[in-house]
């Protein structure tokens, strides 16, 4: 068994004040006035700029200078793994070559792409510019066929791109806390949780359940498509626009949790989270159909019988994680976004598991 989080390690980076914010921008990108929106994120800080003003004679050299663009301090965990911030950047390159519209960075005063500052006393963290792409969330359109389709195909894409990617050992990216290879150290989390009584005994039973049958269904399975995966393809994560009439992906966000696994962990959060977002209560089989479609019509997937453990694997793990994230409440301030799945979450996830079997449920 490999623990890889320790009890109470911080996964959150902490709220960064404007006027810090400001400091960094003007000593390292010439940024001398900008608008500053905090934007929601779970575990990084990210922050919107708008209407940017540059000190000319600092930028002078600089040849990438938007008038938007979003700052992302990057969490603690992410943080202590360069490689794997490397990484990211390498498949950032690696799909825009691949016609797959992504994030691009804007190179410091001294043309690196990032670096790590002291964003409060005692504690650095890697802090990166980034264009802002064009278009809006995910869960701001409806979730027709045709969409589900595209994002079906894009996740495929994705895949294809990471396929033909050679990763260094150094640069195996870390493990995210949310997912389900780290179940050992989230079960130990649910049983912290239950002492708290924040966790029933009764979901107790049911995560632990869960957890089993994932190693059984999924982990211990060496022969099922495996590599580098997104992790977290969700309604906020992919961006949307209406261009001349036709609904197009324009963007595709965050690859922090980007790691190796199981492709159909991918496959099943991204049905999931577009299922737990849904305002038209589409039916999750139709949701499933059509991402599988869309998958299917760039890259094989023969793997679907295995969706319904992934999926409560994945919608477990957040669960947990959301109530550890309260629990340690490292921002202090309001906990509305990391506890948003909590309200329904629950239910769904007895749902989904109705067909799971009873039993022991130690791992």
């Amino acid at each position: 068994m490999t623990v890889l989080y320790g009890h109470d390690e911080p996964t959150q980076c902490p709220v960064i004040s404007d006027e810090r914010m400001r400091e960094i921008l003007r000593d390292e990108y010439g940024i001398t006035a900008a608008k500053i929106t905090h934007l929601t994120g779970y575990e990084d800080c990210n922050m919107r700029l708008d209407d940017i003003e540059y000190d000319t004679k600092m930028t002078r050299f600089m040849k990438v200078k938007p008038e938007k663009a979003i700052v992302k301090v990057t969490n603690p965990i992410e943080a202590r793994n360069e490689a794997h911030m490397e990484l990211q950047h390498q498949c950032y390159t690696a799909l825009r070559k691949a016609g797959i519209p992504t994030v691009s960075l804007v190179p410091r005063l001294d043309g690196l792409d990032w670096a790590s500052f002291e964003v409060l006393p005692g504690m650095s963290l890697p802090v990166r510019l980034f264009q802002l792409l064009p278009g809006s969330n995910l869960e701001n359109f409806q979730f027709t066929p045709e969409l589900c389709r595209k994002i079906g195909a894009l996740l495929a894409g994705i895949h294809k791109v990471f396929d033909s990617m050679h990763v260094e050992k150094s640069q195996e990216p870390h493990v995210p806390f949310i997912s389900p290879e780290n179940h050992h150290c989230l079960a130990r989390e649910a049983q912290i949780l239950v002492y708290k009584k924040m966790l029933s005994d009764e979901r107790f039973q049911l995560v632990q359940r869960i957890f089993k049958d994932v190693q059984e269904t999924v982990l211990d399975q060496p022969q099922l498509d495996y590599g580098l995966i997104h992790s977290d393809i969700n309604e906020t994560n992919i961006l949307v626009d209406e261009v001349d009439g036709e609904t197009k992906l324009t963007g595709v966000l965050d690859f922090g949790d980007m790691h190796f696994s199981h492709r159909v962990f991918d496959i099943g959060a991204s049905i999931l989270y577009l299922h737990l977002s849904d305002k038209d209560q589409i039916p999750l089989e139709h949701l499933e159909e059509d991402i599988l479609a869309g998958y299917r019509s760039v890259r094989d997937f023969k793997e679907q019988a295995k969706i319904p453990a992934a999926m409560r694997a994945r919608l477990a793990g957040s669960l947990i994680y959301g109530l550890r994230t309260a629990r340690l409440n490292v921002r202090g301030g309001s906990l509305e976004y990391v506890l948003r799945t909590q309200s329904n979450g629950w239910k769904v996830l007895e749902e989904l598991s109705k067909d799971l079997p009873n039993g022991d449920p130690s791992p």
